[in-house]
């Protein structure tokens, strides 16, 4: 009985000189606190959420690769090709009626953003779309389709 009352009383010693010791090195650890200005507050806002916009557009199947591809040329990275091309493959095969939906990362001026894409296909060979992206990239679409003969662009 004795034996056990020791060690126990030893083993309460070691975790309060162990507890004190890590208090004391919490304690002693120098907080930081970093001080933003206004300004770089608000730069650090711009570029982490970037603005987005809407376009409608209707066309036909044969004019979506033009729009793809000047997405593709307005964009610093992402939206490479191969995507383009599988997107391109998922569309063409999609039953029509049937609403579906892709969303790609890209970076446009060192900001990172996404396109995202939703569009059904009410007929055989047309294709409704809508295209939520950056302004940069809704404004070059909206120049593409304007220049395609068989495209509209909604509101």
């Amino acid at each position: 009985m004795m034996t056990s009352t020791i060690i126990l009383y030893s083993i309460v010693a070691v975790l309060s000189l162990v507890g004190a010791g890590l208090v004391r090195w919490l304690s002693d650890r120098p907080v930081k606190h970093e001080e933003y200005s206004p300004d770089e507050m608000l730069d650090e806002l711009e570029n982490a959420f970037a603005e987005r916009e809407t376009i409608e557009i209707f066309t036909t199947l044969e004019y979506l690769p033009m729009l793809f591809e000047r997405v593709h040329l307005t964009t610093d990275a992402g939206f490479p090709e191969h995507q383009v091309a599988a997107l391109l493959h998922r569309i063409s095969n999609q039953r029509p009626r049937v609403i579906r939906s892709a969303l790609f990362p890209i970076e446009i001026k060192k900001v990172n953003s996404d396109v995202e894409l939703q569009w059904i296909r009410p007929t055989e060979d047309r294709v409704h779309m809508l295209v939520t992206a950056v302004p940069e990239v809704i404004k070059a679409l909206s120049e593409e389709a304007e220049k395609l003969p068989a495209a509209t662009i909604g509101s």
